[in-house]
């Protein structure tokens, strides 16, 4: 399970730290907003886009190549998401994850236990979407 822990904790700074090297030495710049535990609108849309492209190759494709150039369009749009620790931040972990597998497919590979987990995974909205007491804050 280490090695788990450590793929989870990698992926997270992956997902949640693309993007944010910025090289200035102005101070008259401010520094970049602190990462929320929910994504802007911007984020949402890439997640559902990624959530899509992966639905799209593991449920609708046949042909491994496809499924496997799909999940590689999708894991590069995740590559921009920037989301703090929290449910949505598991959430894209485990998309990621699922579609690096789905990326590394082969010929004649048994596609139903990934199938099977990402049936018992929760929604999107449930994860990544504010909870109504917050909408109004």
């Amino acid at each position: 399970m280490p090695i788990r822990r450590v793929l989870l904790i990698a992926v997270t700074v992956l997902v949640a730290g693309c993007g944010s090297t910025v090289h200035t030495t102005s101070a008259s710049i401010p520094p970049p907003a602190a990462l929320t535990r929910w994504p802007n609108a911007a984020d949402y849309g890439t997640i559902k886009t990624a959530v899509a492209a992966r639905n799209d190759a593991l449920f609708r494709q046949t042909d491994w190549r496809h499924r496997s150039f799909l999940a590689t369009l999708a894991l590069r749009t995740l590559l921009t998401v920037r989301v703090g620790p929290g449910s949505c931040a598991s959430y894209v972990v485990v998309l990621y994850t699922t579609l690096q597998s789905l990326r590394d497919a082969y010929a004649g590979e048994d596609w139903r236990p990934l199938v099977q987990f990402v049936h018992h995974q929760p929604t999107l909205e449930s994860a990544c979407q504010r909870p109504s007491s917050q909408l109004t804050a």
